[in-house]
């Protein structure tokens, strides 16, 4: 399966390399109902880029 090969590097032809029970992931069969779930998360930014574009030449005005 391409979520095993390209997601998580387990192998699709190997039934003990599986997805960890950790990562999200949602099996959809094909023209199945669809599926809804919550993804939780978090972010810990302790550092950014930050770039800020002004337009001073008065071009933007009507």
């Amino acid at each position: 399966d391409l979520a095993e090969v390209d997601g998580t590097g387990t192998d699709p032809t190997d039934p003990g390399s599986t997805i960890a029970p950790g990562d999200f992931f949602v099996v959809l069969p094909y023209n199945g109902s669809r599926e809804e779930r919550i993804l939780r998360f978090d972010t810990s930014i302790s550092r950014a880029d930050v770039f800020l574009l002004v337009d001073m030449t008065g071009s933007m005005q009507g």
